[in-house]
């Protein structure tokens, strides 16, 4: 996998991944956050407090395929469920779903990949708003490991957001948040020793508001 340290934790990823299937290696496991009773699972939002016990739950899925000592391809697939025992109408189901290619070298490594996103939320604990947020996300990144000592990184991401029909105070909230983020990040690693690792980050970002009445 190259001598890079990006390339050298990519190697260590598959060779510990728990399961084996022919060549495929993978990952999974059973999470569960947001566990408990809520005295008000508005934040004091609403006139009268609304409690309830909570929990979500997700299972994320990895599969690693090496293709060769070189080439890696990933899947990520997260599932995800957000029960309310009352409040029927906060349950939710969630997903994310991405993919990349790691190309490891001598002294490169490449990685490039997407990501669809599908999640319901609350926009904020000051607004009751359940909203669904869905995001399509581009990212790269190149990185040259000069030295044992030193890297540099070049990353490059991009991420298109829509929002759904909910309002507030009588304003379309697609009109106001649906958007393109894309940035440049070049960063300098430095690692004096195998346990320490410091980076310097610059980055150039753009962002632009799809509705033409944000746009106004």
């Amino acid at each position: 996998q190259g001598r890079t340290w990006a390339g050298m934790s990519l190697a260590r990823m598959v060779e510990l991944a728990r399961w084996r299937l022919g060549a495929i290696r993978i990952n999974t496991s059973l999470s569960l956050i947001n566990v408990g009773y809520d005295t008000d699972i508005y934040f004091g939002y609403l006139d009268e407090p609304v409690p309830d016990f909570t929990l979500t739950a997700s299972v994320p899925f990895q599969a690693l395929l090496p293709l060769g000592k070189k080439v890696v391809l990933e899947l990520n697939e997260i599932p995800q469920y957000r029960y309310y025992l009352e409040t029927e109408r906060e349950r939710a189901w969630n997903n994310v779903f991405g993919g990349r290619v790691h190309l490891a070298l001598e002294k490169f490594y490449i990685q490039a990949g997407g990501k669809l996103s599908n999640v319901r939320r609350r926009l904020s604990p000051e607004m009751d708003v359940d909203i669904r947020e869905k995001s399509d996300n581009l990212d790269g990144t190149i990185l040259w490991q000069t030295s044992n000592n030193v890297s540099i990184a070049v990353l490059y991401g991009y991420a298109r957001y829509h929002y759904g029909e909910p309002g507030f105070g009588g304003i379309r909230l697609a009109e106001t948040l649906n958007r393109e983020e894309s940035y440049f990040d070049y960063v300098i690693y430095v690692q004096p020793s195998t346990k320490i690792r410091l980076s310097v980050d610059g980055q150039y970002g753009k962002f632009t508001f799809t509705e033409a009445a944000a746009r106004a």
